[in-house]
Formats: structure tokens, sequence, C-alpha cells
């Protein structure tokens, strides 16, 4: 198998230990580089000690070499059992030295608050659902006749109130990890695409069922983990499993139980996936 090299992300290609920045010698642990102990006696008093652990020196040994690279500053990898060629290569090494920062994922919440609003304001929360078909339901003969908008507005809203809560609570355990990796102009990208496409399946097989909700974006998001973690094994195998046990589980539910609209579904997750997958991440992405 072909082996390759990608900058360490752990000391950022410096080779050094990043506890100690090369010296050979960090703070210890125990008395946080003090050198002594406040030590409580069994009279109740409060006695100064030498700490046993650094002999008082307030440092212990550290490895100056980074623990991941060895020293290196690269990595030579096989990819854990992938081994991309080509673009893929190019891919994986591109954002191998990716460090994701943490950054508060401002378009999934904006997204969260624009589907509550639009719901209550549809007025179906209070079982008075009369205007949601003005505000903007998508429904296959409408479409015909050139409400287009449709496509997105069906998005934001929700036919009740559990309806929007699952729907919600998916978005806010699935969308930031998402946004943060791919940048919030992608990831909007993913989350509308796969929504439309879900809504374009849905006038080809159901046209004349109403539809509403952001169940074909949110299955896009779902299957975009897929697509990633097969291009570029970002994300622990155990959380890909429970995630692909999640998925079936709203597949399997989604044909049992009446009125869910499986083809938003179908379409959203596929397109979801091929969108994911056909994209570059860069360093510079964000």
């Amino acid at each position: 198998m072909e082996k390759y090299s990608v900058e360490c992300p752990r000391c950022g290609g410096t080779g050094k230990c990043c506890e100690c920045d090369g010296t050979g010698f960090s703070a210890c642990g125990t008395c946080k580089g003090k050198g002594t102990l406040d030590v409580k006696t069994f009279s109740g008093d409060n006695v100064v000690r030498k700490c046993h652990e650094c002999d008082g020196t307030g440092t212990v040994p550290c490895p100056s070499a980074c623990e991941v690279c060895g020293g290196k500053g690269i990595i030579v990898s096989d990819g854990g059992g992938f081994e991309p060629s080509g673009e893929s290569r190019q891919n994986f090494e591109s954002f191998a030295v990716i460090e994701l920062k943490p950054a508060r994922p401002v378009c999934t919440y904006t997204l969260i608050v624009l589907c509550c609003i639009a719901t209550l304001c549809s007025g179906c929360l209070f079982g008075k659902g009369n205007i949601l078909f003005a505000l903007g339901v998508f429904y296959s003969p409408l479409i015909s006749e050139g409400q287009w908008w449709r496509f997105i507005t069906a998005l934001f809203l929700h036919g009740g109130f559990m309806h929007l809560v699952l729907n919600m609570w998916c978005m806010f355990a699935l969308c930031p990890t998402i946004e943060q990796i791919l940048g919030p102009k992608r990831f909007l990208s993913l989350y509308f695409i796969s929504g439309i496409a879900g809504f374009a399946l849905t006038m080809a097989f159901m046209s004349s069922s109403p539809s509403v909700g952001a169940s074909g974006a949110i299955f896009g998001i779902m299957t975009s983990y897929f697509a990633i973690y097969l291009k570029y094994r970002l994300f622990d195998k155990s959380a890909m499993r429970s995630l692909l046990f999640w998925f079936g589980i709203n597949l399997v539910s989604g044909l049992m139980i009446p009125n869910i609209n499986m083809c938003a579904h179908l379409g959203g997750a596929v397109v979801g996936f091929l969108y994911a997958y056909i994209i570059r991440l860069e360093r510079n992405s964000r």
C-alpha cells in the first residue's frame, strides 16, 4: 500500500511537543508548577510540603518531540485503510492540515429561528392552519402555475408542533458540525440544494400531495456525514455506525407512518451525499 505524508495536525509541522514547546520539561500537574503542596493534617492545620512528584522543582520531564509525529513534523499515513489516489489524495492532504477551530454555528441557529417564526406565523401550532397555503406550502399544481418560490418557503414551514420540534432537534444535533467543516456558504448550499431536491422528487412522484418541512434538507445533512467520512475518514467509526442506525430508523419509520413524504427524504439524502462527496474541502474554504 502506498504511503504518503501530511503535515502533523498536533504540532503544526514543528515536530515539537505541544506541552513543553520542545524544552523537555513541563509544569508539574500535581503542584501546578509551584513545587509545593498545601496539605491538610489530621489536626486540621494546613501545612506546606514539597511536592514529591517533581521533588520541589515545579517541573517534570516531558518529551521534547511531538508524540504524534515523533518529532518529524509530518505523518506518514495510509489513511487508516483508506488509500486515496489522484484527486482524492489531493483532497485528503489539503484537508488533513485544516484546524477546525470552534465557531458559533450562526447559519444553523438562524435557520432554526426562521423555521420557528414561519411555523408560528402560519397558525398551525394553534390549530389554525388556514394561512399555511398562503405562506408557501409546496404544492405541485401551484408550482406549475409559476409559484416557484414555494420550493424555498416550504422548507421553513411545518405541519404541527411535533413536526417542528423533531426537525429542529435534528438540525441542532447535526448541522453545527457540518457548518464548521464546510463553512457557512457551502453549508447553506448543501441545506437548500438538498431541500429543493427533495421537493423536486415530490413533484415528480407525489404531485397531488402538499408538503412542508425541512426533512429533505436534514436528510441531506445526514448523508453528508457519510460522504465526508468515505472521502476523508474524518469521523469516528462508532459515531458513523450510530448515525447509520438512526438514518435507517428514520427511513423505516417514514415508510410505516402515514403522511410522511418519503420522496423528500430520499431526494434530499441522495443529493446531499453527492454534493458533500463532490466538493473539495480546502484549507482556506472557510
